[in-house]
């Protein structure tokens, strides 16, 4: 296992204690440099799992530089994660709309016509609108739930 070099400083300033510390660790670079954003991470029995974002370029790199420092490492799933999720610009001025108008409170401050007629489309339009987004957003949080229960 690699020896993480740690400076620990702990400090009072104006009655608050602050805590810094400062870790060299291969994984952090490969990760780094990668440019991957760490959306998840759980421990157990000694192994992490890691949920990443990156772009094909990063993930090569990142794959790159696992093998360079040898670490040991298995891919359980990779995906298009953007790709299938994304919302458009209009999907998103949609959701927002929705949202600060109160249509998803309970009860609901506006009701869908009228959500439709601020937004200058058609009652159906609308209906569309935000079923596709919901669609989006409900895949995106079912299939991040079946990471949370991958067994490794």
């Amino acid at each position: 296992m690699e020896r993480l070099e740690c400076l620990r400083h702990l400090s009072s300033r104006r009655g608050i204690d602050r805590l810094f510390e400062s870790h060299r660790c291969r994984l952090a670079e490969a990760l780094l440099e990668s440019g991957a954003i760490v959306l998840h991470a759980r421990v157990k029995n000694g192994k992490v799992l890691w949920i990443l974002a990156c772009t094909f370029d990063g993930f090569k790199k990142l794959i790159s530089r696992l093998n360079r420092f040898k670490l040991k490492y298995k891919i359980l799933h990779k995906s298009r994660f953007l790709e299938n999720y994304e919302l458009t610009f209009r999907e998103i001025e949609v959701l927002r709309f929705a949202l600060e108008s109160g249509y998803f409170e309970s009860p609901k401050k506006v009701k869908l016509g009228e959500l439709a007629e601020m937004l200058g489309v058609s009652e159906a339009t609308a209906s569309v609108m935000l079923r596709k987004v919901m669609r989006k957003i409900a895949e995106l949080y079912v299939n991040w739930q079946d990471f949370a229960d991958v067994e490794f």
